[in-house]
């Protein structure tokens, strides 16, 4: 009986034909103390793996500038407290005819804070969170600050300004889970940020910065719902791609890309 020899597919060539060098198994650029990666969901690891892919420098950093200076003039969705810091690895698009539950418990933390909101600003959350016009994403993001790290979500929404169509009204709530000191989160918000930004407020470069202390229970619990909701429609929505949300220049920008760290206990696997 003739011998047959099976191929090694675990070898490929190097540019020298006399030398034979393995396979580099594929892997993520993650601390130590984050999750194995191979108990990440395979629509996870796959956006992983897409958002690893090697930008050009020059193109980065030149699509970067453009992207500050549109943020500086309130164009488009970019803005201080939802890149600095950030790396953002995944944005759904919120749809406001099937989300009305998901728009309501926003709405309803939302409430919670209204005692420490100017009656013009809070008459602006009505007026936006009411308009048929507005534009709904959630941002799914690490964050660092300091020596603090935090993986959460920005649920953000935004129509055109009326008074310049080129730039954006804005209302964002951040919703962040902290990293405990072995590298762990517990899927619980530690950390609630609101921010309300109507085109003129930017424009005046007035504070809009509502950051919440969560020592109310009805507060605290309502916040929770609303995070435990919004991880339930991340795994709902990371299969479905008319929920995918990119801009052209995306892949560019230095905040949007593949994550550093994913926290063991992770809502984002």
């Amino acid at each position: 009986m003739p011998l047959t020899v099976q191929p090694r597919t675990d070898l490929v060539p190097a540019r020298n034909p006399s030398v034979i060098r393995r396979r580099r198994p594929v892997g993520l650029n993650l601390d130590a103390a984050s999750l194995p990666q191979e108990t990440l969901s395979r629509a996870a690891l796959t956006r992983e793996l897409f958002l690893h892919r090697r930008r050009p420098r020059l193109l980065s950093w030149m699509v970067d500038t453009l992207e500050a200076r549109r943020a500086r003039r309130g164009v488009g969705w970019s803005r201080p407290w939802n890149r600095e810091g950030h790396t953002v690895f995944r944005t759904h698009q919120t749809d406001l005819r099937s989300d009305i539950d998901y728009i309501d418990a926003a709405r309803r933390v939302l409430f919670e804070v209204r005692a420490r909101v100017p009656g013009r600003s809070w008459a602006f959350v009505e007026d936006l969170l009411e308009d048929p016009a507005q534009v709904g994403l959630t941002f799914y993001h690490n964050r660092v600050e300091g020596f603090a790290e935090y993986e959460g979500l920005t649920i953000s929404f935004g129509r055109k300004a009326r008074a310049d169509r080129r730039r954006l009204d804005r209302l964002d709530l951040i919703l962040e889970d902290r990293r405990d000191g072995s590298g762990a989160v517990d899927g619980r918000v530690d950390r609630l940020r609101v921010f309300i930004c109507p085109w003129e407020t930017w424009a005046r470069r007035e504070s809009c910065t509502l950051d919440v202390e969560l020592s109310d229970a009805r507060l605290t619990a309502r916040t929770c719902d609303l995070y435990a909701l919004a991880v339930r429609r991340y795994h709902a929505w990371k299969r479905v791609e008319s929920r995918q949300w990119s801009t052209r220049g995306q892949r560019y920008v230095s905040y949007f890309g593949p994550r550093r760290f994913i926290p063991r206990g992770s809502s984002f696997t």
